[in-house]
């Protein structure tokens, strides 16, 4: 994995909040019970503009083996109460976005089983999107994009 992108919120953050980016990997689906924490990158800045895809280019890139789910998971560290931004909820989402605690504190390696997780439609009934989060890598093969249109 080379990079994550996300767009944050113009109506809930400010340029140059703080926020980290954790990588997981989940052999379950499920990342309310667990899931490896296989790199940290702490301290990034949300940049001008918002509301448009952000790169965070990982300064060391991971090498993702197994089977399973890969989990980018967000901690804004900055004052927002909802600083992500969603997609339009379309039909037939498959809803894949986790959230945890709204406020709580979150530690320098967040353990998920320690974290409340639930899926964001379970949380918020009704609330149908998902939350815009992507990643690159490369393969053998050439470039593989994680949570982009299918």
């Amino acid at each position: 994995m080379t990079d994550v992108q996300t767009a944050f919120s113009g109506a809930h953050t400010t340029i140059g909040d703080t926020f980290d980016v954790f990588v997981y990997q989940d052999d379950d689906s499920d990342p309310s019970n667990g899931a490896t924490l296989v790199g940290a990158y702490p301290g990034q800045l949300i940049a001008a503009p918002q509301d448009m895809l952000q790169t965070i280019v990982l300064s060391t890139p991971l090498t993702l083996t197994g089977s399973g789910d890969i989990l980018v998971a967000l901690v804004c560290r900055g004052p927002s109460q909802f600083p992500a931004s969603v997609d339009n909820g379309l039909p037939g989402d498959s809803q894949r976005s986790w959230i945890g605690p709204n406020g709580a504190p979150v530690g320098a390696s967040p353990d998920l089983t320690q974290l409340g997780m639930q899926r964001v439609d379970h949380l918020l009934p009704g609330f149908n999107f998902n939350g815009i989060i992507r990643a690159r890598a490369t393969n053998a093969s050439g470039p593989i994009v994680f949570g982009g249109p299918k």
